[in-house]
């Protein structure tokens, strides 16, 4: 089986995921809160670790992530993956890896032009959310003043407080390699908010199960 199929196969999961998980998540408003938290929680991780931009330095350039915690040669922030159009030998729009980041191998992984659109689209809607990274912050912190006033006695919210945080990063790091897997730089940045989406609905609802 090849990387296309994997990476097929890969979304194909998810999407069944998002919808097994978005009833239960809809369906109970606590945890619809939690899965905010998380989310928000990815969108900060986002935001601390990678950089997007659409277009680039050459014409090829349609979508560049770059890593903060990385640095090139003269100091500034190392590319972590791109998407190409066609250019010199390779006549097909492409996602290029930084194999020395990511850890995935770097083949020119061919893509349709409309994944190339897509892709184009989600990057403007990750970057607003970058240059609104204070609003989401504020939002963040409306949703744990909610928890806190919705909440059972204060012992209660620390711990349920902990569990979410704990389930909501982790979700979000595990998020981010399956998106890295996926679609090196975009996949890995919707993976990581998609990630504490969905573990912080998981974490709520066998918290609320458990206590």
């Amino acid at each position: 089986m090849d990387q296309k199929h994997i990476r097929w196969i890969s979304s194909a999961l998810s999407i069944l995921v998002l919808f097994w998980i978005v009833p239960v998540i809809l369906g109970n408003k606590d945890i619809m809160i939690n899965s905010f938290i998380c989310g928000a929680v990815g969108c900060l991780m986002n935001w601390y670790l990678f950089s997007v931009q659409v277009g680039g330095s050459r014409p090829s350039n349609i979508v560049n992530v770059f890593s903060k915690t990385r640095r090139g040669f003269r100091g500034n922030n190392e590319w972590f993956a791109r998407v190409d159009s066609s250019h010199g030998k390779v006549n097909y729009h492409h996602i290029n890896v930084n194999s020395r980041i990511t850890g995935v191998p770097d083949p020119h992984i061919s893509l349709p032009g409309w994944e190339t659109g897509l892709a184009t689209i989600i990057a403007r809607f990750l970057k607003c959310i970058q240059n609104n990274v204070v609003l989401v912050t504020l939002l963040l912190l409306i949703a744990i003043f909610l928890k806190h006033k919705n909440n059972q006695p204060k012992e209660g919210w620390y711990r349920e407080m902990l569990s979410i945080g704990v389930g909501g990063f982790s979700s979000s790091w595990l998020g981010g390699k399956i998106g890295t897997f996926i679609f090196p730089g975009i996949g890995t940045l919707v993976g990581t908010i998609y990630g504490g989406v969905i573990g912080g609905g998981v974490v709520g609802t066998l918290y609320h199960f458990c206590f």
